[in-house]
């Protein structure tokens, strides 16, 4: 389900979720704080994309996920530890971060280490 921010009458930012179209092509939208259901024109809106990591299994370099995390947590090629939804862990390098389409693995997590090793993070 893809969001949108758009502007209220009296000019605050809103996000809503967009749960169809009209058949004059407007965008429904339910807010996603208030719940109210409403209809913005296409022009009005903005899809929030998602920010998010590509990251590419270390030891096959044959399998990538797109994972969301939180913008500043990660950096372009570090070696990160990646839990699939499996379970399964996996040393994964972080190709590419950007704002996309693209379909994202949210049962996916992805760990980093401090610098001695003493301490790991959850990124996403």
């Amino acid at each position: 389900m893809s969001q949108y921010t758009y502007s209220t009458e009296n000019g605050l930012v809103r996000i809503g979720s967009c749960v169809g179209k009209t058949s004059s092509g407007q965008l429904i939208l339910e807010d996603v704080e208030t719940g109210e259901v409403i209809t913005v024109d296409k022009k009005q809106a903005k899809e929030v994309m998602p920010y998010l990591a590509e990251i590419e299994y270390v030891q096959s370099g044959c399998r990538t996920f797109n994972i969301p995390v939180r913008e500043g947590t990660l950096k372009e090629d570090i070696i990160v530890l990646v839990q699939d939804s499996a379970g399964y862990l996996h040393l994964g390098r972080v190709k590419k971060l950007s704002r996309s389409k693209k379909s994202v693995d949210r049962n996916t997590k992805v760990f980093t280490f401090s610098s001695d090793l003493t301490e790991v993070t959850q990124n996403a």
